[in-house]
């Protein structure tokens, strides 16, 4: 594989072999909008022939590309009104242990290693506050964690379930890894 050297913005793009052409991308938008999409329609949208479209979106799995289908859930219909952001300080060494810890938890949907003043963030979506607050008792008990700062969201301005807005801009040059 080649190395290219990229500057931050780019620094997700590994092979320079490998890069999305526009009817890739096309596919990509459709599936992200309905992934149950039909092979047909996608190819009436994209002018190639289904197997083509059958073929371009198989190696665009195979590839890494697109990890799975899945149904995108309305939270608030099933009972899950609140939505916070957890950061946590872990001690020193401790950040793998707490990472670790934290996987055990259905109630989180994300977990990110960051940098700043905290070590980890985590999403969590939870019933009610009361529910929240067990929650966060319970994870306080991880070993390696020295203090946490929570942040519960009051309004979502924008809320997208996919990467196409980001990777359709015209800014970019897409590659992919094998």
């Amino acid at each position: 594989m080649k190395q290219i050297k990229y500057s931050l913005a780019e620094s997700l793009i590994i092979d320079r072999d490998m890069m999305l052409d526009e009817v890739d991308k096309r596919i990509l938008e459709v599936l992200e909008k309905d992934s149950r999409t039909p092979l047909r329609k996608i190819s009436k949208q994209v002018k190639i022939p289904p197997s083509t479209v059958y073929g371009r979106i198989k190696r665009l799995r195979k590839r890494g590309v697109v990890r799975r289908f899945v149904a995108i859930l309305n939270p608030k219909a099933l009972g899950f009104l609140v939505l916070a952001f957890v950061l946590i300080k872990a001690r020193a060494g401790m950040c793998s242990t707490v990472t670790e810890g934290l996987k055990e938890y259905p109630e989180i949907l994300e977990i990110y290693e960051v940098t700043g003043d905290y070590d980890i963030i985590i999403k969590v979506i939870m019933r009610s506050y009361e529910e929240l607050n067990t929650f966060l008792d319970k994870i306080g008990g991880i070993e390696g964690i020295e203090s946490t700062c929570t942040m519960v969201v009051f309004k979502t301005h924008k809320d997208i379930a996919g990467f196409f807005p980001y990777l359709s801009s015209p800014l970019r040059k897409f590659k992919i890894q094998k």
